[in-house]
This record gives C-alpha cells, sequence and structure tokens, in this order.
C-alpha cells in the first residue's frame, strides 16, 4: 500500500528522469530525427489529401459546367471522363472491401437455396431471347460478339446442360473472370458499358430472369415497379 504522497513523488521522478530510466538520452538526436520526419511525414499526408480534395471537387466541378452546357475545352471533357471513372472505381473497390469486412448480408441457406430448386428451361429460353435482341438489328459482328452469339446458341440447342454448367459454375466458382469497362459520355450523364465473358454474361441474365420470376411469385414488389400478369387492366379515364 502506498499514500498519494509517495505516488506523487514516484510520478514526479519518474517523469523528470525519463530520459535516464530509458536510456533515451544516448539517442537523443536519432529520436528526434524521427520526430522530425513523423511531424514531416504529417505535414505530407496533409498536403496530399487537399490536393485529392481540390482533384475531385474539380472533376465535380467540371462536369457540372459540362452538364449546365458551358463552353467547355474538348481535353477537359476528356480528362473529367477519366477522373470520373477513377473516382466511380475507387468507390466501387470500397463497396468490395466493405463487403468482404461486414459481410455477407445473407445467410447461407439463403444464398444456396437457388441451387436446390427444380431449374426450369423456358426460364433459360427468355434470358437467352433478351441477350439475342440486341443481335438481331447487327449485320457486321466483331470476334468477341460471334463468341458470344455461338455461346447463346449452344445454350439454345442444349438447354439441360447448360443449366446444370450455370449450376455448377455458381456453386464452386471462386476464381472470378475479369471484366473491362468504359463509360460512354452524353455530357449530361456517364453510361457503363462493361465487358463480361460470354458464359458468364449467360449466367447473369438467367439469374436475372429466375430473380424475376421469383419476385413475381412471392409478389415481393408492387404491379407498377415490375409488370406482371396480376396487374390491374389499365381504364380510359375520360369515358
Amino acid at each position: 500500500n502506498i499514500d498519494a504522497f509517495q505516488l506523487a513523488d514516484g510520478l514526479q521522478y519518474t517523469f523528470a528522469h525519463v530520459g535516464q530510466l530509458t536510456g533515451m538520452y544516448r539517442y537523443k538526436y536519432k529520436l528526434m530525427r524521427q520526430i522530425r520526419l513523423c511531424k514531416d511525414l504529417n505535414m505530407i499526408l496533409w498536403y496530399v489529401k487537399a490536393k485529392a480534395d481540390w482533384w475531385t471537387s474539380t472533376a465535380h466541378y467540371n462536369r457540372e459546367r459540362i452538364r449546365r452546357g458551358a463552353t467547355v475545352d474538348k481535353t477537359v471533357c476528356k480528362k473529367n471522363l477519366g477522373r470520373l471513372t477513377r473516382l466511380y472505381l475507387k468507390a466501387e473497390q470500397e463497396r468490395q472491401h466493405n463487403y468482404l469486412k461486414d459481410g455477407p448480408y445473407i445467410t447461407a441457406e439463403e444464398a444456396v437455396a437457388m441451387y436446390t430448386t427444380v431449374h426450369d428451361t423456358k426460364l433459360l429460353i427468355l434470358a437467352l431471347e433478351r441477350l439475342k435482341e440486341a443481335y438481331s438489328v447487327k449485320s457486321r459482328l466483331n470476334q468477341w460478339q460471334r463468341e458470344e452469339l455461338g455461346s447463346i446458341e449452344q445454350a439454345y440447342d442444349n438447354p439441360h446442360a447448360a443449366l446444370s454448367r450455370m449450376k455448377r459454375h455458381l456453386l464452386t466458382r471462386r476464381a472470378f473472370k475479369e471484366c473491362g469497362i468504359e463509360f460512354n459520355d452524353l455530357y449530361s450523364h456517364l453510361i457503363s458499358v462493361y465487358d463480361v465473358e460470354p458464359f458468364e454474361k449467360i449466367t447473369n441474365a438467367y439469374l436475372y430472369q429466375y430473380l424475376r420470376y421469383d419476385a413475381d411469385k412471392r409478389r415481393l414488389l408492387p404491379a407498377w415497379i415490375n409488370p406482371a400478369d396480376s396487374e390491374p387492366p389499365p381504364l380510359l379515364v375520360y369515358k
């Protein structure tokens, strides 16, 4: 047991002789240099952050000017598109990082519920028709598009094999394929265009179709969001 006086005396001695007790005085200049370096580093970080904030705000300011229809140099438009693309990719990266940190947001049972259901080939045909619509007007196709059209035709010819392959991919695929992204600048807004591998695209289309069907069956979405068979017939008001 020690009283308050002894504690105060001990603390005062410790703080007064901290250099001697820790041997810090031997490395005094080294220590001062480290403190100086830390201060310099903080200053550099402050300037980098200020520069980054300026860069972001300039990008948004220029985009607002372009959207309003002000006279803007062509190179400024191109630079602005590049900047907004980088900001979009950074936000997407942060979103995915947060998902890895906090997620997944659904339970394992909910996630694998789709694999236990009997898959209907009609849903796959609907999904393939949606994909094929894009090629109905094009006469000349590049190699990528020809490959995709070939994959669609193959899935048409053998829907059961395509479905089982999709199921296997969704269940076991861990190494994800990379996809390209490009932004179309319409000056009022940007439209993102993704380059996705053909089979991945077919899988995504089928998954979308399945979710639409399931949501419609469970009445998850009201009639004014998604067209459904249970939609009330429209009435002519002027009668």
